[in-house]
């Protein structure tokens, strides 16, 4: 479970591709399996939906969130818990990416565990707006992936991350 995969997965979407999917077996545990691959590649089109503009945020969207009542936003640190009290987004939340993944750190956890950690643990509910960060964007993504996983639909990613927000002077809690 390499963030960088959920990474690509959401750049995919990002721009327009709508049937991404991410597998969470290795390609030799895949293909062990006997499960079918190919090296073609297909010469389908992708989506005309603007994407892009619903699964990604930037720093003037979370300022704007910080501004006004942004209670019916929550922004989501997926870094690790020595990450996020060094230096974090105001008002952000810890949930680690590592959080959603299964037993054995190989696969994501099921709906329903993500679902109820989310709702019972984090006390986030499915109707606010998810706003995911990390460092640069990679983990985020997982984040993102656990959260449509789970059932959630207005969730984005803030690609830039942290390192953007610091980049641009905007004010670091620690």
């Amino acid at each position: 479970m390499n963030p960088s995969a959920s990474r690509v997965a959401w750049t995919l979407m990002y721009h327009g591709h709508t049937n991404v999917k991410l597998i969470d077996v290795g390609l030799n545990q895949w293909q062990k399996y006997e499960l079918p691959s190919t090296r073609q590649i297909s010469n389908r089109k992708k989506s005309n939906k603007n994407v892009h503009f619903t699964i990604r945020a930037d720093a003037d969207m979370i300022k704007a969130k910080l501004l006004q009542n942004y209670s019916r936003t929550v922004i989501v640190d997926a870094r690790t818990p020595m990450e996020h009290m060094q230096a974090r987004i105001p008002c952000s939340i810890l949930d680690n990416w590592e959080e959603g993944l299964g037993p054995n750190d190989e696969t994501m956890k099921n709906k329903e565990e993500l679902e109820r950690d989310f709702e019972e643990k984090k006390k986030i509910s499915k109707d606010k707006q998810i706003i995911c960060y990390c460092h640069s964007g990679a983990r985020a993504s997982h984040k993102y992936l656990q959260f449509r996983l789970a059932g959630y639909n207005n969730v984005k990613v803030y690609d830039g991350s942290i390192i953007d927000w610091a980049q641009r002077h905007n004010p670091i809690k620690r």
